[in-house]
Order: structure tokens, then C-alpha cells, then sequence
């Protein structure tokens, strides 16, 4: 399966797994590599708990990629009935989402050019460096640029996606 940057998945781990008694197959446990920055929550809530389980075919994991690095990771999680403990391979590849650029552009003082490789649309909170609370926001859409307009010579920012934050940086001598 893949996650997209800060993803979070409804995964049905027991789709492929079979029990002779369908009912009483649920995930008992999954683990989780300490240096992925994946989590993983059983659901529902109960299917680690004493409480009978029900025969709801929808059981899965939130499997979620927060601040994951790019990459490929192999996951263990356990199928269980009454009597067994079974390990099943779950592997989940994590896309990268590739911070914005902001640059210059030549022959042009005060324009810059603000571009957006990624799969989501980027938020870019810009302000004159040092003055933060007269910050100004500029949304630019998937696979896309925008140019961008300032008066002063030193620019900083912060970029981020409505689910979670890309990058930073400061861009000098803006109106060369």
C-alpha cells in the first residue's frame, strides 16, 4: 500500500487472511519499526481489548504516516483466532512530498517565483524577514507556480500543506 505525506489509511490488513471460523479472525497486534515515524492504531477499538469481537469484516488498521520519511517499510502485524497467532507482512511504501521552491527571478527586483512540485496544494506564510506579525499567505495548487511580488529585500517563510508542515527558509537581496 502507499501513503501519501502525513496520510493517514484505513487498512484491511485481514483481507487476504482466512480463518475457519471467519468470525473469530481478528489483528491482535502490529509492529511497528521504531524508526519509521509510522503509527498504527487497531481498529475498532475493542480488537485488542477482552470485549467479544464481532463479526464485522471491516476490522483494520489506522495506519498513519505523520512525519515518515520517504521509503519502503515491511510492517508485521498478527492475525488470531481462538487457538492461533499467525504473522502476516503488511508493506507500506511512503511518497515524498517535495518542499516548494522560492527563488528570484533574474532581471526582475521584488519578483519571485514560488513552485510547487508536490501532489497537494502548499500554503506559503511569507512576511519581511524580522516581521512576522505582518505576515501574508499565498496558495499555490498541485504541479504548479506562482509569481510573487515584495517591496522589501529580505523575505522569509514557512510552507506547509492543510495537513502538515514542508519547509522553511529565508530569501535575500529580493530586489536585485
Amino acid at each position: 500500500m502507499t501513503l501519501d505525506y502525513y496520510d493517514v489509511e484505513h487498512v484491511h490488513v485481514l483481507a487476504n487472511d482466512t480463518d475457519d471460523s471467519a468470525g473469530d479472525l481478528g489483528i491482535c497486534w502490529i509492529d511497528i519499526p521504531a524508526d519509521t515515524d509510522l503509527s498504527a492504531v487497531l481498529e475498532p477499538w475493542w480488537a485488542d481489548s477482552d470485549r467479544a469481537r464481532s463479526d464485522d469484516p471491516d476490522r483494520y488498521v489506522d495506519l498513519g504516516a505523520e512525519s515518515a520519511a520517504a521509503g519502503t517499510y515491511e510492517l508485521t502485524y498478527y492475525a488470531c483466532d481462538r487457538q492461533y497467532l499467525t504473522p502476516g507482512t503488511l508493506t507500506v511504501t511512503v511518497r515524498a512530498f517535495p518542499p516548494p521552491t522560492v527563488r528570484r527571478v533574474d532581471g526582475h527586483p521584488g519578483a519571485l517565483r514560488v513552485s510547487n512540485h508536490g501532489y497537494r496544494t502548499v500554503k506559503l506564510t511569507y512576511f519581511r524577514s524580522g516581521h512576522y506579525s505582518e505576515r501574508t499567505r499565498l496558495f499555490v495548487p498541485a504541479h504548479s507556480g506562482r509569481t510573487l511580488r515584495v517591496d522589501y529585500n529580505s523575505l522569509s517563510y514557512f510552507a506547509d500543506t492543510a495537513i502538515g508542515p514542508l519547509s522553511d527558509g529565508t530569501v535575500r537581496h529580493v530586489l536585485r
